[in-house]
C-alpha cells in the first residue's frame, strides 16, 4: 500500500493510501474508500452525471466538487456541479409551479464569473428564469389578493340585493325583513299614529258623526300605507346608490385581474423560453 499525496479524502481532507491489490484508495483516518476510477476526470464526470440522472445528488455533488477543486473546472463540471447543488438532474425538471432555485439553488454569480460565451449564456438564461419565477409568484400573489377582494365585494352585493328585494315585497311580508331597529321605529310610529287617530276620532265623532269618521279613518290608514311604501322606495333608492360604487369597484377590480392574468401568462411563457434556451446549451442535453 502506497501513499498517494495527489488525492485527498473528501470527508476529512487527509492524504489517501492506495491499495495496489484491491485497486482502491483508503483514508487512514476515517476509513472512507474510493474506487481507482474515481480520480480519473473523464470517468469521474461520467460517474457524476450518471448519479445526477439517478437523482443521487449528494454523491454527484461530492464527485463534482472534488473534480472542480482538483483542476481548472470546465463547463461540463461547472454545469453538473450547479445541477447537483440545485438538486435537479436537468433544467427540464423545473417548472413555474415547482421551481425551487430561489430557495434551494446555488448562487449563479461564481458560475457566471468563470464562464464566457455560450457557456456563460447557459447560466445567464437560468438566472433570468429565476427572476421571472419571482415575478410570476408576485403576480400570482396579487391575483389571489384581487380574488379575495372580489369575493368580499360579491358578498356585499349579495347582502344589499337581499335588502332591496326584501323592501320590494308586500307590506305585511316586508315587516318580516325589517331589522330590529327598523321594527322598533315602525312600532313607535304606529303607536303614535293610533293614539293621534284615536284622539282625533273621538273629537270628530262628537262633532260630525260616524260616517265622516269612517272616511277619515280609512283615509288615515291609506295614508299610513302610502307612507310605508314611500319609506321603502326611499330605502331602495339609497341601497341602489350604495350598490353603484361597489359595482364600479368590482368592474375595475376584474379589469385589473384580467391584466394580471395576461401578464402572468406572458411571464410563464418567457420563463419556459429561458429554460428551453438553457436546455439547448446544457452539457449532455
Amino acid at each position: 500500500m502506497s501513499l498517494i499525496r495527489s488525492h485527498d479524502c473528501l470527508r476529512c481532507g487527509a492524504a489517501l493510501l492506495y491499495d495496489d491489490e484491491k485497486r482502491i484508495y483508503i483514508c487512514p483516518y476515517c476509513d472512507k474508500t474510493y474506487q481507482f476510477d474515481y480520480f480519473n476526470e473523464d470517468k469521474l464526470l461520467s460517474f457524476a452525471f450518471e448519479k445526477l440522472s439517478e437523482k443521487d445528488f449528494g454523491t454527484a455533488r461530492d464527485a463534482l466538487e472534488f473534480l472542480n477543486k482538483k483542476s481548472s473546472p470546465g463547463f461540463p463540471a461547472l454545469c453538473g456541479l450547479w445541477l447537483a447543488r440545485s438538486e435537479i438532474s436537468s433544467v427540464d425538471s423545473l417548472s413555474i409551479d415547482s421551481h425551487h432555485l430561489t430557495q434551494r439553488g446555488d448562487d449563479l454569480t461564481p458560475y457566471l464569473e468563470k464562464t464566457k460565451g455560450p457557456e456563460r449564456a447557459y447560466f445567464q438564461h437560468i438566472k433570468e428564469a429565476d427572476a421571472l419565477y419571482e415575478e410570476y409568484q408576485d403576480t400570482r400573489k396579487r391575483i389571489l389578493e384581487l380574488e379575495s377582494k372580489d369575493a368580499d365585494l360579491d358578498d356585499k352585493i349579495m347582502r344589499i340585493n337581499m335588502r332591496i328585494e326584501a323592501r320590494k315585497q308586500l307590506v305585511i311580508h316586508g315587516f318580516t325583513h325589517l331589522s330590529e331597529g327598523e321594527m322598533t321605529a315602525a312600532l313607535v310610529t304606529l303607536a303614535i299614529l293610533i293614539a293621534g287617530l284615536a284622539f282625533l276620532g273621538i273629537s270628530l265623532y262628537a262633532r260630525y258623526g260616524s260616517v265622516l269618521l269612517c272616511v277619515l279613518y280609512g283615509s288615515a290608514f291609506v295614508l299610513c300605507f302610502l307612507l310605508y311604501f314611500l319609506q321603502k322606495t326611499i330605502q331602495i333608492r339609497k341601497l341602489n346608490e350604495k350598490l353603484l360604487p361597489i359595482l364600479e369597484e368590482k368592474s375595475e377590480l376584474r379589469k385589473s385581474k384580467k391584466e394580471l392574468l395576461d401578464h402572468e401568462l406572458e411571464v410563464s411563457r418567457s420563463y419556459y423560453d429561458k429554460l428551453q434556451s438553457a436546455k439547448q446549451l446544457e452539457w449532455r442535453s
